[in-house]
């Protein structure tokens, strides 16, 4: 690998660490991730090196480069996004949540609703207790009937996959 596409990657690199922190702080400019150290990523840079108490030289030495590369593992591990639980029964595959019912699967259930439903407009609050009683069914139709989904107040694989692929096409990467 040639020497100056060594550096492009390591411009890359600094540029993409860089952005990641001005996501949240606002001071620092969102770079492009272009590969080129120009006037604004040097500008990045001297930001960055003021605000860590660092020498501002606009230049990356050894103790910038640690510092920025610190602040960007700190960053993306703060903002990761959690990682997924599989709760929704596996086997038998007609298996489906419905009035009686109690337990975790039923509280995430009325936990997404109540996210989702909130985008439909005037729907009432569902309560968030594990329990699937006539407010949850109630819920549940609603949300069927508003994706085109057989209105029957019974959560069964399909509609719980609706739920979620909603639920996370509404509020991934922190949309609200």
């Amino acid at each position: 690998m040639s020497k100056e596409l060594t550096q492009t990657q390591a411009i890359r690199n600094l540029q993409k660490y860089l952005r990641q922190l001005s996501f949240e702080n606002k001071n620092l400019p969102e770079l492009p991730i272009d590969g080129v150290f120009g006037t604004e990523t040097q500008r990045a840079v001297e930001i960055f090196q003021q605000e860590h108490r660092l020498p501002v030289t606009g230049i990356v030495d050894r103790t910038t480069w640690d510092a920025i590369y610190t602040s960007y593992l700190l960053s993306v591990e703060k903002n990761a996004k959690p990682n997924s639980v599989d709760i929704f029964f596996r086997s038998p595959q007609s298996s489906s949540l419905r009035m009686g019912d109690a337990g975790f699967a039923v509280s995430a259930i009325q936990y997404m609703l109540n996210e989702i439903l909130t985008f439909y407009g005037n729907v009432p609050e569902i309560t968030i207790d594990g329990y699937f009683g006539e407010q949850t069914a109630d819920a549940v139709r609603l949300f069927q009937g508003y994706t085109s989904l057989p209105q029957n107040g019974e959560v069964n694989l399909e509609t719980w996959n609706r739920i979620s692929a909603v639920y996370n096409e509404l509020f991934r990467d922190g949309n609200q």
